[in-house]
C-alpha cells in the first residue's frame, strides 16, 4: 500500500521501473540518490531534493515536496520552506511530528489528490483534530461537513420510540 502512494506522487512521464539509480556524496557529506530520471531524492529530508521524509509518531512517510507545498497556510508548507520553523530530524534526517500516524495518512492523501477517503474504522474526529494542527483549511471544512451529514442520517435512521404506559386502576 505504501509502494502505491510513493508512485501516485511520481509526476507523468516517469517510470519508477525503468530508473537507474546512482549515490553520490555532497560537499557537507549527505548523500542523495540519483535517480535516471532525473530525479534527485535526499534521503535526509531536506529541501533540496523532490523527497520528503516525514517521521509522524515514529512512522516515516516519504511524499514529495509538491504535494507538501498544495496547502500554502498549512504546517506542512511551512516546514518545506523552513520559514521560522526549527524542526528536528531523526538518525535518517527525517522531520519529526509528534502527532498520530494513524490520522496522518488521510491527511497526506487529500494533500496528494484532493480526495478524503479513508476506511470506516477510522474517526472522523481524529481526522479533524489533524487537519487543524496541519492547519489544512479546505480540509477542516470538508471534514466538518462530512461529520454533520454522518450526525444527521443518524438521527434519521432511529426510529421513533414508542413509550407505553401502563394503568392501574385501584378499587376501594
Amino acid at each position: 500500500n505504501n509502494n502505491n502512494n510513493n508512485n501516485k506522487d511520481s509526476e507523468a512521464g516517469e517510470s519508477a521501473t525503468s530508473a537507474t539509480s546512482t549515490a553520490t556524496t555532497e560537499p557537507r557529506g549527505t548523500t542523495s540518490l540519483s535517480v535516471g530520471n532525473g530525479s534527485v531524492i535526499n534521503p535526509n529530508g531536506g529541501n533540496n531534493g523532490k523527497w520528503v521524509r516525514l517521521n509522524v509518531g515514529g512512522t516515516v512517510f516519504l511524499t514529495t515536496r509538491q504535494t507538501l507545498l498544495k496547502e500554502q497556510t498549512s504546517f506542512l508548507y511551512r516546514l518545506c520552506q523552513q520559514q521560522d520553523l526549527h524542526s528536528d530530524t531523526d538518525e535518517s534526517g527525517a522531520y519529526v511530528i509528534d502527532r498520530d500516524p494513524t490520522y496522518f495518512g488521510p491527511i497526506l492523501n487529500y494533500l496528494r489528490h484532493g480526495k478524503l477517503v479513508f476506511n470506516k474504522e477510522l474517526a472522523e474526529e481524529g481526522v479533524l483534530e489533524e487537519a487543524e494542527f496541519y492547519n489544512i483549511t479546505p480540509l477542516i471544512k470538508l471534514i466538518k461537513e462530512r461529520i454533520i451529514e454522518r450526525d444527521s442520517k443518524a438521527t434519521q435512521q432511529v426510529p421513533p420510540k414508542h413509550v407505553y404506559r401502563v394503568l392501574q386502576c385501584q378499587e376501594e
